[in-house]
């Protein structure tokens, strides 16, 4: 036993000290013992033996932890069968010494690049990647280094400044730092099974609820440091560095490929500001430590206009607070400055709002949010706020109810907020919908509007009490007309919720079929919302997985795929909202009202982009 209590290479003596006496806690109460590797394990514990390879660890809940060259590590998702065996492709199609870099054609797309796709649908053969964009837009590239018979050891990225080509007969240099230029791998890493669609009326709309179906190897994270998640795939579980205690490296860090792999690399290029419109050409170099290097054109065409803000109106619903909580760690409490990088990484992905979540109301805490969200840019004209309050009908609980929305009322007041939405019981089944009239009466006295979460039943019942309909999925048509004869604003949510790994569904459903149904805007749930014990694990919850679009480091978060196409989808309306404000503003709404009648908003939705772009750019000159 006391050559199992060693630590390989430790650094962090307090932390070591910790785990030492919880292990031989662990010991004495449930006799436990570490075996040596064992590669037919099959229950999570033999797994935990397995991954650990002698290493002491401790069991807490559905996840092990155990300290590695001075971290600590958790193995999450030993509790889950593995689904299908890790497909290993017998004619890989680059073979020797060599290996390849492909640009990938749009980022945001649902085609999987895992490390063992032999066809990959979304690539071309190509040393150049061309990105298009405004001034003051977030825009995505990518490409994919596939490797032959060696595997690829210590790559390192190196980006150039961006310079113009088109300068004519000036003398001076436009250039857009690299500094611009985030550069990130994609992550693989095993989750809990997708949505199942049904398509109604054209539309492919996802079950209503993210349920753990199976293991599913899927691309999702973003990562500066590749080696902050390593799954595991011969038991398909995915071993993690502790969130709780470290987190992403600030830059892209070197990183190997295996032999016969892809690697997907992702850019996020962001246009200063101040940049002039043209033509820049910058180089992206793959420099692997034991091949030989790549080199990759960057081009960047920044168009002569302006990105309007979108018509439609973002949120998302937010669940951290300021204050301790007994039940939860992370991501529920944060840190001052953590909340203002949540705030700042929304506003850049193209949010409006938040929905702010507070079960236990406390004033001075909801004014250091609001502090923070307005430091961040976030709309202060609108304060959207839920208590998560229950059904009530009594007396008591309606004055209650009054004393906290009138509470919230005045505070909004005094900061110049106007409009006070206050959130209703959220989800209420159709039976138990009429009985939520003396709440929304109580809201409505109290001087606040009304919004919560519902479905169709609530039309014909409480329609005529909610000002704002936070509806789960495509509404249909005669509600959607029905909400706005009243003056009233319809949101979507559910469609889908945070933290399904497919960027394409995000950025459509979210983008040009808003628009398409007529609806005002969309709540997201959620930023981060666990449904287990651990955001990071999404195996912990009997029935729900995690509903994640970033996940959270000790004072950061990691981007997904997913909140990257959002971000598009976003995008996608901001274009569509400049071409209409150029119509207003030239008197040419007759010309742009025949071009939107007659296009496809089930084209996909680059293609749609591009042709708005278009006529923007015939109107301009014009």
């Amino acid at each position: 036993m006391l050559d199992h209590t060693r630590f390989d290479n430790l650094k962090d003596l307090d932390c070591a000290a910790v785990l030492v006496i919880a292990i031989c806690v662990f010991t004495i109460m449930n006799a436990f013992s570490v075996l040596a590797y064992d590669s037919k394990a099959s229950g999570p514990n033999d797994i935990y033996r397995s991954v650990t390879k002698g290493r002491p660890y401790v069991v807490s809940g559905q996840k092990a932890s155990f300290v590695r060259n001075g971290e600590m590590w958790s193995i999450l998702g030993a509790n889950m069968p593995a689904k299908e065996k890790y497909a290993e492709p017998k004619d890989w199609p680059v073979k020797g010494l060599r290996y390849e870099v492909l640009a990938v054609t749009d980022p945001i797309n649902d085609n999987k690049i895992l490390p063992k796709t032999l066809t990959l649908k979304n690539v071309v053969n190509s040393q150049r990647i061309l990105v298009r964009a405004c001034r003051g837009e977030y825009e995505p590239a990518s490409f994919v280094i596939r490797t032959g018979d060696i595997k690829l050891e210590d790559i390192r990225i190196h980006a150039t400044d961006l310079r113009s080509t088109n300068r004519g007969g000036s003398k001076r240099v436009e250039t857009v730092g690299s500094r611009n230029l985030d550069i990130r791998v994609v992550k693989p890493w095993y989750q809990a099974g997708e949505s199942r669609r049904t398509n109604k009326d054209g539309i492919l709309v996802p079950e209503p609820e993210m349920l753990v179906k199976s293991k599913t190897l899927t691309p999702e994270l973003l990562l500066h440091d590749d080696k902050f998640v390593q799954p595991n795939h011969l038991f398909q579980v995915n071993v993690v560095r502790d969130y709780k205690t470290t987190d992403d490296k600030e830059k892209l860090q070197s990183f190997d490929c295996e032999e016969q792999s892809n690697k997907q690399v992702w850019i996020t290029l962001k246009v200063p500001e101040n940049t002039k419109p043209g033509e820049y050409e910058g180089i992206i170099t793959v420099k692997p430590r034991n091949a030989k290097e790549t080199k990759l054109r960057l081009s960047l065409v920044v168009f002569p206009f302006e990105l309007a803000a979108p018509k439609l109106y973002y949120t998302l619903y937010y669940l951290n607070t300021l204050q301790v909580s007994k039940n939860h760690g992370l991501p529920h409490f944060k840190e001052k400055s953590t909340v203002h990088k949540d705030f700042r990484d929304m506003r850049s992905h193209g949010i409006n709002n938040v929905i702010i979540s507070h079960r236990r109301l406390d004033f001075s805490i909801l004014k250091e949010i609001l502090d923070i969200k307005d430091s961040a840019g976030l709309d202060k004209t609108a304060l959207f706020f839920t208590a998560w309050p229950k059904l009530a009908t009594d007396y008591e609980s309606l004055m209650r109810l009054r004393s906290d929305v009138e509470g919230v009322v005045r505070f909004a007041r005094l900061r110049g907020i106007q409009k006070v939405y206050y959130y209703g019981v959220d989800e209420l089944k159709s039976a138990l919908l009429p009985l939520e009239k003396p709440m929304l009466k109580t809201i409505h006295d109290s001087g606040a509007l009304t919004m919560t979460a519902t479905d169709r039943s609530f039309f014909g019942i409480i329609d005529d009490m909610l000002d704002l309909v936070v509806f789960r999925g495509p509404p249909p048509q005669d509600v959607i007309e029905g909400v706005h004869k009243r003056n009233n604003k319809i949101w979507i949510y559910g469609n889908p919720q945070g933290g399904e790994e497919k960027p394409a569904v995000y950025r459509y459903n979210y983008g040009y079929l808003l628009w398409k149904l007529n609806v005002d805007g969309a709540a997201i749930y959620a930023y981060q919302c666990e449904m287990g014990e651990d955001p990071w694990d999404d195996f912990d919850h009997k029935k729900y997985r995690d509903h994640m679009l970033t996940y959270p480091t000790i004072n950061g978060n990691i981007p997904t795929i997913q909140w990257e196409g959002l971000r598009e989808g976003i995008d996608d309306i901001r274009y569509l909202s400049t071409l209409l404000n150029l119509a207003q503003k030239s008197s040419k709404e007759h010309i742009v009202a025949d071009f939107l009648t007659g296009l496809d908003f089930g084209q996909p939705p680059g293609l749609i982009r591009q042709l708005i772009i278009e006529k923007i750019l015939s109107l301009t000159r014009n």
